[in-house]
């Protein structure tokens, strides 16, 4: 991602595929996830704007809404939390009783879950390459070259170490 200055609360923000604009002031991107609009939904910056924001120096904080503060979340549970009773003695309204909630029809697959992770926004990919050919998208245990071809590591097999260490002995 390239950032340029046009005024010191606008940028000119080149990401990929993404030319666009940032505004401090008015909390705009035209990736639309800083635009007014939505931030009033999640009412945090995106990538683009919190890279302007740091390379003016600016806390993060004044560009985030209040709500992710702690103050907020001490003020949430400063105030009396009551015991909710007996299941029998709540009042639920009937549109909401007659209702039956059934268990998730899709079910779990078979054998152990996906372990890899969703790259971030942004976040590049980035291939493993063979130590021994020096080819991308596979490693040196899965490597198709012929054996004679990969170096060595350097050590004997185990029976020419034995012997120049001394440790076999004939009887």
């Amino acid at each position: 991602m390239r950032i340029y200055p046009i005024t010191f609360y606008t940028f000119l923000i080149k990401d990929g595929d993404l030319d666009g604009n940032v505004d401090l002031i008015a909390k705009t991107c035209t990736c639309k996830e800083f635009d007014v609009k939505e931030f009033d939904v999640n009412q945090l910056p995106c990538a683009h704007a919190l890279t302007c924001i740091r390379l003016r120096g600016f806390s993060f904080v004044d560009y985030c809404s209040p709500y992710y503060l702690s103050a907020f979340l001490v003020t949430a549970y400063s105030g009396e939390i009551h015991p909710v009773g007996q299941p029998s003695e709540w009042l639920v309204p009937e549109d909401i009783a007659s209702k039956i909630v059934h268990p998730p029809v899709g079910r779990r697959g078979p054998g152990r879950p996906k372990k890899n992770r969703t790259p971030s926004f942004g976040e590049e990919v980035t291939q493993r390459r063979c130590t021994t050919c020096h080819r991308v998208g596979h490693n040196s245990h899965t490597c198709t070259s012929p054996k004679s071809s990969r170096p060595s590591s350097g050590m004997g097999s185990t029976s020419e170490i034995g012997e120049a260490s001394g440790s076999h002995v004939n009887m």
